[in-house]
């Protein structure tokens, strides 16, 4: 089965891990919402996390990264995708990045030059290629100024900046019983814990970690209908990439 698409917050876990453990009001309570967090990482599918788009402004080649991200999805400039630079030297600066003849599969006449580029700050100046790379919390570009535009993978959180957890039982068992073996092995290292009870938090942990995972990736029928649609095509289309996959299912 897919995820629904709602989310409970981590709060809701917590108390649950109180209620069950009979613990006093304020212990481990920042703890529990880190190890929260880490059980979602952990588990770490794509389907747990929210998709976001966002135009972030380009200053002096480089665009800062949002603070929430995850992963990128893709990166453009003028409507046009941007791809992963292969220069060692970085984004190849360049004032025709909107350029239609490049498709990535092969290079026009204009782009296959060996004349010695050019380096500002890093990133090279010469060939016309589209791209990027990632360093330091900075997306560096080929183009002084403008705006890029992302789309990226996000933790969803609530108001309070908590993260939600997807309302599946697997989640929800999942990131309890991380919190709980968590919290019990300070005590098992201390000899408060027998090998036994840590044991089976253990495994009850890593068993509902693969379980929620397997039940996030299992598609739903449509979407079985739409991998099946792209399997099945008889032309395929290698521009894809281009329009975002806007159409790979038809």
């Amino acid at each position: 089965m897919s995820l629904t698409g709602r989310h409970v917050s981590l709060k809701n876990i917590i108390a649950k891990v109180y209620r069950d453990l009979k613990l006093k009001e304020e212990e481990d309570f920042i703890d529990f919402f880190e190890w929260g967090a880490e059980a979602l990482e952990q588990i770490g599918v794509f389907e747990q996390l929210e998709t976001k788009g966002l135009c972030i402004p380009i200053n002096f080649y480089k665009a800062e990264l949002p603070c929430d991200l995850v992963y990128l999805n893709y990166i453009s400039y003028d409507n046009k995708n941007l791809l992963p630079s292969s220069n060692l030297q970085g984004p190849v600066i360049t004032d025709d990045v909107s350029n239609t003849e490049y498709t990535g599969l092969s290079l026009p006449d204009h782009v296959a030059r060996f004349d010695t580029p050019a380096y500002v700050g890093g990133i090279s100046q010469g060939t016309p290629i589209n791209s990027y790379t990632i360093s330091n919390g900075y997306i560096k570009v080929g183009v002084q100024d403008g705006d890029l535009h992302i789309s990226y993978q996000a933790m969803p959180t609530d108001e309070e900046g908590y993260p939600l957890v997807p309302d599946d039982v697997s989640f929800r068992e999942a990131v309890y019983r991380y919190i709980v073996y968590k919290h019990l092995y300070p005590k098992y290292v201390r000899g408060e814990v027998s090998d036994r009870v840590i044991a089976d938090a253990e495994n009850k942990w890593l068993w509902y970690c693969g379980q929620a995972g397997a039940k996030a990736q299992m598609p739903s029928l449509a979407g079985l209908e739409s991998m099946a649609r792209s399997y099945l095509s008889l032309k395929p289309n290698v521009q894809q990439f281009k329009n975002f996959f806007e159409d790979l299912n038809k």
